[in-house]
């Protein structure tokens, strides 16, 4: 039996700052899959590296568990750090060392709960699960909540049905802002099927455009962002310095909480 609460790790830092109604909240999402090793020296004066010290939420796919990067390239002074490892049931041929990669939320103030949702079907092409993990924030001078589904889908269509059916009553329950982001894995068509389920959930799109490429070949829009109780402050941002580092371009948003929804 998977039971998903023993499956999160916790590590946490010297967290202590609190999301505030009056100001807005960033968030940094990237899939890390294929992290190329990095110089920690030369990637802590980056510009990079300081626009994740200065993001409240951090969302990232595929990490290794207690991977280097999260430990030693980003530190964790000041974050606290939810994570899972993939729930492999089998190793992948081609890449048989990425058992252990997962999902981690990672945020300045320490989330009031976490929870871990487990899609059913597995994918034949890689032997993962569809997984989301939520995060549940407290907001200073407010007595809203802000929840943050982070998913990573599979390939397949069916797996991301399976996964978007599990998450509609934690969507259609929460009255307050609430932000769903990661890599929906929306090749080509499937795109439109997640853009549309997220409409049905009255969310908005924040539309996100870092199309997956591979060579010429460009296969659509992988990642996506929605929010509702939210305005977005900017545009998204692409982060095009993640491009050398992962075959996934990161980006970053910046909202506004409204006071009431």
């Amino acid at each position: 039996e998977i039971r998903p609460e023993n499956f999160l790790e916790h590590i946490a830092g010297n967290y202590s700052v609190d999301l505030n109604q009056d100001k807005e909240i960033s968030l940094i999402v990237w899939n890390l899959y294929m992290l190329k090793k990095i110089d920690i020296t030369k990637f802590q004066q980056s510009d990079l590296y300081s626009k994740m010290l200065n993001a409240d939420i951090l969302l990232f796919q595929e990490i290794i568990s207690k991977s280097s990067f999260t430990q030693e390239a980003l530190g964790l002074e000041d974050f606290y750090f939810t994570q899972i490892p993939y729930l492999k049931i089998k190793r992948h041929k081609i890449i048989p060392d990425s058992i252990n990669n997962g999902l981690a939320n990672i945020s300045k103030p320490k989330p009031l709960s976490t929870k871990l949702v487990i899609g059913k079907a597995m994918d034949l092409a890689d032997g993962t699960r569809s997984v989301a993990l939520i995060s549940n924030f407290s907001i200073q001078n407010s007595d809203q909540i802000l929840k943050v589904i982070h998913v990573h889908n599979g390939v397949s269509i069916f797996r991301t049905m399976n996964l978007m059916k599990k998450l509609t009553p934690e969507i259609t329950a929460h009255k307050g802002p609430l932000i769903i982001a990661g890599d929906f894995n929306s090749f080509l068509l499937k795109s439109k099927f997640v853009k549309e389920w997220a409409r049905k959930k009255k969310m908005n799109d924040s539309n996100v455009s870092t199309p997956y490429k591979f060579g010429v070949i460009s296969f659509g829009q992988l990642d996506h962002a929605f929010y509702r109780g939210l305005a977005l402050s900017e545009k998204v941002k692409v982060l095009k310095e993640t491009n050398y580092l992962s075959d996934h371009i990161g980006y970053s948003l910046k909202f506004k909480i409204l006071e009431t929804y």
